[in-house]
């Protein structure tokens, strides 16, 4: 790893999308920067909210945010106009728009994914998004596109969720015991959840219907906060990780954590 100069001034930095020379990142007080191979640009809004997610495509880039403990009010989406040079603020529709916080966005090839607080699932493009139902008054924190064309998503706090969408549509959630926080999807539609107290499982998706999941619980090895997850396959052999730290601490010195996994183990 090399540290990287960044603008000067730049505050936290919350999420990241994109390649070795298109990459995009995002943090507090609208922050987003760009770095094209060589060197970082600021792009950044000029907003109190804090930028929590980013998708980057060839000729897209998406972000999304809402209030933080440093300030912001509102949930927010906005889209790269690269003719211009600009950014391009998505309206929430009128059912979710007093909600504070919109925290990550992907795209199922045609159409862009979104969750937020109380529940609040987006579907849509073209600058034009629908609210889908739900039920659920908890937050939803990730959303990821899986491996059947459509998205898994994931949230929770003190207790996680865990349901699919497709073409618009979603599931039926199915409960765990941690509220999860990051979600990878593997082969045979394998899952790697991460949450809260290191909380870890994989769910098994045997026949494309998630009420027939198996949960294979992973033992934790920290109480840190699992915060991302990832998967990549060698030689039919599965890499599961997952990142965190003691983010909900009161104790001043941070740490992190990564967390591997190997399967069929």
């Amino acid at each position: 790893f090399q540290k990287m100069p960044l603008p000067e001034g730049t505050p936290l930095l919350n999420w990241a999308d994109g390649t070795s020379d298109n990459m995009w990142a995002g943090g507090l007080y609208g922050t987003i920067l760009h770095w094209n191979g060589n060197e970082w640009n600021d792009h950044s809004l000029d907003i109190e909210e804090a930028i929590w997610g980013l998708h980057v495509s060839e000729d897209s880039v998406m972000v999304v945010g809402g209030s933080s403990r440093w300030g912001g009010e509102r949930g927010v989406v906005f889209e790269w106009n690269e003719d211009d040079d600009s950014w391009i603020e998505w309206t929430l529709p009128a059912e979710v728009s007093d909600i504070n916080n919109v925290f990550k966005v992907t795209n199922d090839g045609s159409n862009y994914w979104m969750v937020g607080t109380s529940g609040t699932v987006l579907y849509g493009r073209d600058r034009f998004l629908t609210p889908i139902p739900t039920g659920i008054t908890q937050d939803l924190i990730t959303v990821e596109p899986n491996t059947n064309g459509g998205v898994n998503i994931v949230g929770g706090r003190g207790t996680g969720l865990f349901l699919q969408g497709q073409d618009g549509s979603i599931s039926d959630s199915i409960q765990l015991i941690a509220g999860i926080n990051g979600v990878a999807t593997g082969e045979d539609e394998m899952h790697l959840l991460v949450g809260e107290m290191g909380f870890a499982t994989l769910l098994s998706d045997i026949t494309a219907d998630i009420s027939t999941l198996i949960q294979r619980e992973i033992p934790p090895q920290t109480t840190h906060i699992l915060h991302a997850a990832n998967v990549h396959t060698i030689d039919g052999k599965q890499y599961w990780y997952g990142v965190g730290g003691n983010l909900g601490t009161a104790n001043p010195t941070f740490e992190g954590s990564i967390l591997s996994l190997e399967w069929p183990q």
